[in-house]
């Protein structure tokens, strides 16, 4: 019997039906050993793709950091501002972040010292010029202050 169920799977594989020469039996094994059908589906993977099968894009989000010249250029602004003491250097560090949240405090904003795009408003009263490629979120007035 064994050889005529490796010899039907082999047939059924072949052909898509069961071989005439089993009769009943051949049909009751048909059933057990039904390859899949070429018309369903696998299962979805775990990862999403899109339509097409390709991987989306990833979106940059949020607001890029300034560049050393215009974190200068903000340092400057806040020491005409009287806020910030001593050289401009380019780099946000404590002291410069703590400038950002005094002016912020001083200018009615909420003091989260980091650099938004109300902020670069606000100083734009104080002599930092007007960047032309600024963010997305800053030419909006994004979340960040």
């Amino acid at each position: 019997m064994r050889v005529f169920t490796g010899i039907f799977s082999i047939a059924l594989l072949l052909t898509g039906s069961a071989p005439a020469a089993l009769g009943a039996a051949g049909a009751g094994a048909a059933k057990k050993t039904a390859a899949p059908s070429k018309g369903k589906k696998p299962a979805a993977s775990k990862g999403k793709r899109s339509s097409r099968g390709r991987r989306p894009v990833a979106r940059v989000r949020g607001q890029a950091a300034p560049t050393v010249e215009r974190l200068r250029e903000v340092q400057e602004a806040l020491a005409r501002s009287g806020h910030y003491r001593g050289k401009p250097t380019g780099h946000l560090d404590a002291s410069t972040t703590a400038a950002l949240g005094a002016f912020q405090q001083a200018n009615g904003l909420d003091r989260t010292g980091r650099l938004g795009a109300l902020t670069l408003k606000k100083l734009e009263q104080h002599g930092l010029p007007a960047n032309s490629t600024m963010t997305a979120a800053e030419q909006t007035g994004g979340p960040m202050q």
